[in-house]
């Protein structure tokens, strides 16, 4: 019955930051900005109904893995292994990744942190994979 997450909202201390990162490395198109009573906030179109949410505010500093709360990190999903290899070389060009891929078996996955530190990954889910096929990286 449901087809995937809609939005993740996430904080910024610099909106305009964020949204050049996503559009310089992900060649993200479509950014809608919104001011509601002096709170800036901006929807950062992540996939065909997947958005980032982000509210210009200071948040949480970073932290480790599992430290972060209840939401630790977020994924983005790649559909083609050659766009997954493309992102990946611009993660570390553009410093935010040391570029090493974990293959969990119906995944490969490589973490980069974004502008304001939230942990994330970058996915390539293999095509003919099921969750089942999903193994602990080696």
């Amino acid at each position: 019955m449901l087809d995937g997450f809609n939005h993740v909202a996430i904080l910024t201390p610099d909106l305009d930051r964020l949204e050049m990162f996503y559009r310089e490395v992900f060649e993200v198109e479509e950014v809608h900005r919104m001011d509601h009573r002096g709170l800036r906030h901006g929807l950062v179109r992540v996939g065909p109904s997947s958005v980032l949410h982000a509210f210009e505010q200071d948040g949480p500093k970073p932290a480790p893995i599992f430290e972060r709360g209840r939401i630790d990190h977020l994924a983005l999903n790649v559909g083609e292994h050659s766009e997954f290899e493309r992102l990946r070389q611009r993660l570390v060009g553009a410093g935010v990744s040391t570029g090493e891929v974990t293959d969990f078996g119906a995944l490969l996955s490589v973490t980069f942190e974004d502008p304001d530190g939230h942990f994330c990954e970058l996915c390539w889910m293999r095509e003919t994979a099921t969750l089942a096929d999903t193994v602990d990286p080696s």
